[in-house]
């Protein structure tokens, strides 16, 4: 008859009792609240007990003052004596008797429990033997109160993992976008230093033009600046193991790699912000409505998701490999079989572009683009391009075809063998098949 009993002050009170009936007097629990028990509740009882609170509702003296009695159920015996906004201290003879009744029935089924009934609260799951008073909602009914409260209970904990995963997904989310934050301020400091490549320019040749004064074991030069109306001095550092000829090139050999790495920055730079701006938006859509974000954004937040520590036991094994470009894209690269296929058909979008050896077995790898309107690079296809012909059986030959198109015309013939697919308005390029740098982040 306790199974009413729901918290764990009423638990305890529970407990003692049964135990000071076992050892009878000689066990002297400790004194315990002064809440009244339903079960035999008087009248008499009930009007001191509405007396004496200092609650402002009916509810709330009830809640406080009666063992096992949590909100719900105060409310429920409140709305069964038609007690609703009406103070404690306002109640007459008759709301004593009725509420004194309604108690008496709610104890009666937990008494004698033929059915169970599931409500969801704003707190969680409920479980109860009865239908309550005053709820629109309809309750799922059970065929006993005990597996009522089983289904609480599992409830309860699905709510909870469902938490738990939310929680996760925005955190993966935060971590994601505050390192892009900080790799964009990185790129952007390295542009600001890389931006004088030009100078190496002007000291190449500057040393052209005065290469007669300039002899092999110099350790330096001091010329005159042609390019300044001042005609200022200017000192031009050498290697004194260099001809003067090899000194000006080296010189204009850091011209061109500054002016390649200057152009590969910008472009990394395009590219984290174009990521910036995806995730900021994904972000957006989680908080507006994360269920339908979730399922839209499937692919980017499982490539998000950690994939060790913890939380990382519940997350879904992905059937590919992630790398990165120089520029900063990443690709995903397709383990095998059946995983090629989810990685070009569940985790590719429409418009980015999917690439395969032609006429060899190979990995379906695809481009992830940061914005629709995204278009990759020459560079950025060749490399793409060298990475699917590494990831084939053709990974030992000295060039291999490698053919691309958008994903929207890459199809999976029906009864097909895992991996082979059907590909239109492909297109083909030569490469060398070229190992990804690093390891894959999963």
């Amino acid at each position: 008859g306790n199974i009413w009993l729901l918290d764990g002050e009423n638990s305890r009170q529970a407990t003692l009792r049964k135990r000071e009936f076992e050892v009878g007097a000689e066990y002297h629990p400790a004194p315990l609240p002064t809440r009244l028990d339903p079960f035999g509740l008087d009248a008499a009882q009930l009007a001191d007990l509405l007396k004496r609170c200092e609650s402002p509702t009916v509810v709330t003296c009830l809640e406080k003052n009666i063992f096992g009695f949590n909100r719900t159920l105060a409310k429920e015996a409140v709305a069964r004596a038609g007690l609703d906004f009406v103070p404690p201290d306002e109640i007459d003879e008759g709301g004593i008797e009725a509420l004194t009744k309604a108690i008496e029935q709610i104890c009666g089924f937990f008494n004698r429990p033929e059915v169970g009934y599931l409500y969801e609260t704003p707190g969680g799951f409920e479980a109860y033997p009865l239908k309550l008073s005053g709820r629109e909602e309809r309750p799922e009914k059970f065929k006993t109160l005990s597996l009522a409260v089983k289904a609480s209970t599992e409830r309860k904990r699905s709510a909870v993992a469902e938490e738990d995963e939310r929680k996760q997904v925005s955190y993966s989310v935060r971590r994601a976008v505050k390192r892009l934050e900080g790799r964009l301020v990185k790129l952007e400091k390295d542009i600001a230093e890389a931006a004088d490549f030009e100078q190496y320019k002007k000291l190449g040749e500057l040393l052209q033009i005065n290469m007669h004064d300039v002899k092999k074991g110099m350790a330096s030069i001091e010329v005159e600046d042609v390019y300044l109306d001042s005609r200022d001095k200017i000192v031009i550092e050498l290697d004194q193991a260099r001809s003067p000829h090899q000194n000006a090139e080296a010189y204009f050999k850091r011209y061109r790699k500054g002016r390649e790495g200057l152009a590969l920055l910008r472009r990394r730079l395009e590219v984290s912000k174009g990521e910036l701006e995806q995730l900021r938006g994904l972000q957006s859509d989680l908080e507006v409505n994360f269920e339908a974000a979730r399922e839209q954004h499937r692919a980017e937040l499982a490539s998000l998701m950690p994939r060790e520590g913890a939380g990382a036991e519940a997350v879904e094994r992905l059937p590919y490999r992630i790398y990165y470009l120089s520029t900063g894209l990443k690709i995903f690269v397709g383990r095998d079989g059946s995983d090629n296929d989810r990685t070009t058909f569940e985790f590719a979008r429409p418009y980015e572009l999917w690439f395969h050896t032609q006429q060899c077995a190979g990995s379906h790898v695809v481009i992830k683009y940061p914005n629709k309107s995204f278009e990759p690079s020459k560079r950025e296809i060749e490399e793409t391009a060298a990475i699917a012909a590494w990831f084939s059986k053709a990974k030992h030959n000295s060039l291999v075809p490698v053919i691309y198109a958008p994903r929207k015309y890459v199809r999976k013939p029906r009864k097909a063998k895992p991996g082979l697919v059907t590909v239109e308005r492909e297109k083909s390029v030569m490469v060398a098949p070229t190992k990804p740098e690093g390891n894959s982040d999963i």
